[in-house]
């Protein structure tokens, strides 16, 4: 195995079945039981990556659409897929990486406005995205509690 690979591991114990990243010697896990490897090569693992991205942006377009159906409606699927790709990207500066967190700062995007964060008006909502001493999911619980009190 060379620097293009991981070791992703299929643990079979009494406790049931499940896979882990793990150091090990020998064939025997941390807890008893038998070990199957897996390599997994880093491009194999690019295009694992890649489809679930593309499944949580399918996800997305879907609950953006159900969920805001007159504002989706003003673009293309170019447009809408690119203003998604945007959120998501502008999320991640934020340090925002679940889905339901990434799906909420779409929404802010949608509900407020999509510059929502730059935006003279929601300009507070950058202060609380900001902040590196608060979770993601209390960023966006931050978001939506100075929402219920305006």
């Amino acid at each position: 195995m060379g620097c293009n690979t991981k070791k992703l591991l299929l643990i079979e114990s009494k406790y049931g079945n499940f896979f882990m990243f793990y150091p090990f010697f020998g064939d025997i896990g941390p807890f008893g039981g038998k070990i199957n490897m897996l390599v997994i090569r880093n491009h194999q693992m690019d295009t694992m990556k890649n489809h679930k991205r593309q499944l949580f942006h399918e996800k997305a377009r879907y609950f953006l659409k159900q969920n805001y159906p007159e504002k989706s409606s003003e673009y293309n699927d170019q447009q809408f897929d690119a203003i998604i790709r945007e959120g998501m990207q502008r999320s991640n500066q934020y340090n925002i990486k679940s889905e339901q967190c990434i799906i909420a700062f779409l929404e802010f995007m949608f509900a407020l406005s999509f510059d929502f964060d730059t935006n003279k008006r929601t300009i507070w909502t950058r202060e609380i995205l900001s902040n590196n001493n608060l979770k993601e999911s209390e960023k966006i619980m931050a978001i939506i509690n100075v929402l219920k009190s305006k």
